[in-house]
């Protein structure tokens, strides 16, 4: 009898390996095409539901596991409705009301695993793509659930940060990086004043001090230092300072683009 019992539990571990395994690769596409499905019926909260049952399968992947959900997830969007066009803002819109549908945690587990998957696979137009759904996700809808998905993007943000300074604080480069050409009348170079400007519009967007962000756009506006070629370099710095920090940039942009609806004339109108 305990041979058999011993049998009957290896047969139904051997069973439950096969059925409840998830290969993102093969399997991400299935669960899309259920979620997309339902939502064709007009059954949205249908969709939500297939999209909680693909996240339940998305805790341990590892980071090759992540970059195959992201990579499946990013060849479904290209090719939704045959890759006819205006496809992707279909897939993006549809996209979105279904993760409205589904549960926080399956929300958040779902954008921080694609997060991941596109940072690993240093694909720059998918990540972010993936920071702008997760930004709506976190600035629409009820109170709560904003909030909580806040939290959840903050924390991937935080501990993906704490991981690129490490890996910082162990690099040796091989030489000295040459010094920029500090700017002759400004007294800084165009990459430290983008860096200073770019921080200096977040703290004030984050504490919601409108005189302090007009003051500082004043500023831009009226700044008339630099060369031309300066100002190319400072333009780079601020894409790479936006690249580098797409959490504050978000907020900035939350800032602004409530600014720009509420009527106010600003110098630096850029959302992109």
């Amino acid at each position: 009898m305990k041979a058999a019992t011993t049998l009957l539990m290896s047969a139904l571990v051997a069973f439950c390996a096969v059925s409840c395994s998830f290969d993102p690769a093969k399997d991400t596409a299935k669960y899309l095409d259920k979620a997309f499905s339902s939502l064709d019926e007009g059954d949205a909260a249908a969709a939500g539901k297939q999209l909680d049952k693909l996240a339940g399968k998305l805790d341990g992947l590892d980071a090759a596991e992540q970059q195959a959900f992201f990579e499946a997830f990013w060849v479904y969007r290209e090719n939704y409705q045959e890759g006819d066009y205006g496809s992707h803002v279909t897939f993006d819109n549809e996209m979105e009301e279904m993760l409205h549908a589904a549960e926080v945690p399956s929300v958040g587990t779902i954008l921080t695993t694609l997060l991941e998957g596109a940072y690993s696979a240093k694909d720059e137009q998918g990540f972010k793509q993936v920071a702008t759904l997760f930004e709506i996700m976190c600035y629409n809808g009820d109170h709560d659930r904003q909030l909580a998905l806040r939290d959840k993007r903050e924390a991937w943000f935080a501990a993906k940060r704490a991981e690129e300074e490490a890996a910082e604080r162990t690099y040796v480069p091989s030489e000295e990086p040459a010094e920029e050409e500090p700017a002759q009348d400004a007294g800084i170079s165009p990459a430290e004043y983008a860096n200073s400007v770019m921080e200096a519009f977040y703290k004030a967007a984050a504490a919601q001090d409108f005189d302090e962000y007009c003051g500082i756009d004043y500023e831009c506006g009226e700044a008339d230092w630099f060369t031309p070629e300066q100002w190319e370099a400072y333009s780079k710095a601020e894409a790479a300072w936006k690249q580098a920090n797409p959490e504050k940039w978000a907020v900035i942009r939350a800032y602004r683009q409530a600014l720009i609806a509420d009527g106010n004339a600003l110098s630096v109108l850029d959302l992109e």
